[in-house]
């Protein structure tokens, strides 16, 4: 094998490996004592299917953190329910990489509160990972009013 082939090679697996570190987030670390913060982004989800919720409890983000985690003992990060909900949303299958979910702040339009949520495609041209992913944002957000509703945009 040629000096060029085994860069290449090694190349890709450094990309492979570098795709499975960086995807997770933060975990829900604090960005600021003074402001607790959770936010995860990220290519892989144990959650396959395209799927949007609005969090209000304890209990039912412990039950989404498992099923992101593909039901591994993983710890759940704190979220001050009385004071934030969380907002998750899965994207489902794509066949590549370069993908990203992002959501935007809270928003009102004729008496109506909802969530603008955006999927990122590749641009054309763009080098991504050739594999099948499964981007997802999940983020907490002060306590939504009752009949606020994600509008996810796939442009």
């Amino acid at each position: 094998m040629t000096n060029r082939r085994l860069a290449c090679y090694g190349s890709m697996i450094l990309l492979f490996s570098l795709a499975g570190v960086a995807v997770r987030g933060d975990q829900g670390k604090p960005m600021d004592k003074n402001k607790p913060f959770f936010s995860c982004s990220g290519l892989r989800s144990s959650i396959k299917q395209k799927e949007t919720v609005i969090i209000h409890d304890e209990k039912a983000f412990s039950d989404l953190w498992k099923r992101y985690n593909g039901d591994k003992d993983v710890s759940v990060p704190k979220v001050d329910f009385s004071k934030y909900d969380v907002v998750a949303v899965f994207a489902g299958m794509k066949p590549t990489g370069g993908y990203a979910v992002e959501i935007e702040d809270l928003q009102k339009k004729n008496g109506k509160h909802f969530i603008p949520v955006k999927l990122i495609s590749p641009s054309k041209g763009m080098i991504v990972v050739q594999m099948i992913t499964y981007p997802f944002a999940m983020k907490a957000v002060p306590k939504l009013p009752a009949n606020t509703q994600i509008e996810f945009n796939e442009k």
